[in-house]
C-alpha cells in the first residue's frame, strides 16, 4: 500500500509540474488516535503519541504553505524533513 502512494506521488509531481503543482506525500508522525493508544511504548523505541491529530493536521497545514517547486515529488515528515523513498 504504501509503494502505491509513493508511486502515485511521483506520477503525479511529474504529471502537474508543468501546470504549477507541487506534489508531496506527507506523514502525520506519531499522533495520539485511537489507532496510536494502542501501540506499544518499547515498539521501535517510540514512546506513547503526545500530539493530537488537530496539532498534526495544524503542523502540515503550515509545512504545506512554505512548499516550493524544489519539494515536488518529496516525501515528508511532518516537520519538513525529508523521508526516504
Amino acid at each position: 500500500m504504501l509503494a502505491n502512494c509513493h508511486a502515485e506521488t511521483a506520477i503525479l509531481a511529474n504529471d502537474l509540474k508543468e501546470d504549477g503543482f507541487t506534489i508531496v506525500s506527507l506523514h502525520p508522525g506519531f499522533v495520539n488516535t485511537n489507532m496510536g493508544q494502542n501501540v506499544k511504548a518499547s515498539t521501535d523505541g517510540m514512546r506513547n503519541p503526545t500530539r493530537s491529530p488537530q496539532e498534526a493536521v495544524g503542523e502540515m497545514m503550515q509545512l504545506t504553505l512554505g512548499l516550493t517547486t524544489k519539494d515536488n515529488g518529496k516525501y515528508m515528515l511532518h516537520d519538513g524533513t525529508d523521508m526516504p523513498w
